[in-house]
């Protein structure tokens, strides 16, 4: 008869008669403690801070982004004295590093297509590519660095100076109190 409270399929005498140290089918269950845990002795080191050993093309890191970008400041300066003002600064880094980042990847592929073909450049990496000149270039134009974007940076700043001009003339004729401005 099975005692149905312990779940077991046994009754209480056959309980009695599993000794510890034995198994169900009478032969003896290992008793020996495991021993403590050690690492694997032909496992590497880990990496050290600042390594570069898992770097594959670097355009998921800020620090390769970082030095891209230092190297791609002087050239926009160069080309573009207008961003030296300090109000554009924040815009000017956040191009920078997204154009950075876009010739990093761009560059990435074309080394890989070089040596094994177009096809064997996965296709996330397309697409992050992709992304990244797609931002940089809206980016730019927002600072100015395209046509049309230099156009409507022109015509921003003729239409302000334009309005301080009027508001100049205004006050000199008396028709806008100082303290207004």
């Amino acid at each position: 008869m099975t005692d149905k409270r312990s779940g077991t399929g046994r009754n209480a005498a056959e309980d009695a008669a599993i000794t510890p140290g034995t198994g169900h089918g009478g032969g003896t269950v290992n008793q020996t403690p495991k021993p403590a845990w050690q690492p694997n002795p032909n496992q590497r080191k880990p990496f050290e801070p600042e390594h570069t050993l898992s770097l594959v093309h670097g355009g998921n890191s800020d620090r390769t982004i970082a030095a891209r970008a230092e190297l791609v400041r002087p050239r926009l300066y160069e080309v573009c004295p207008w961003l030296h003002d300090t109000m554009d600064v924040v815009a000017v880094d956040r191009f920078l590093r997204a154009e950075a980042r876009a010739l990093i990847l761009h560059a990435y592929i074309i080394e890989v297509t070089a040596e094994k073909g177009a096809g064997k450049v996965p296709s996330r990496l397309w697409e992050q590519a992709t992304a990244a000149d797609n931002l940089a270039a809206k980016l730019g134009h927002t600072l100015g660095l395209d046509p049309t974007g230099r156009a409507k940076l022109k015509q921003t700043v003729a239409s302000t100076e334009h309005t301080l001009s009027d508001l100049m003339a205004w006050t000199a004729l008396g028709l806008v109190e100082t303290s207004a401005l």
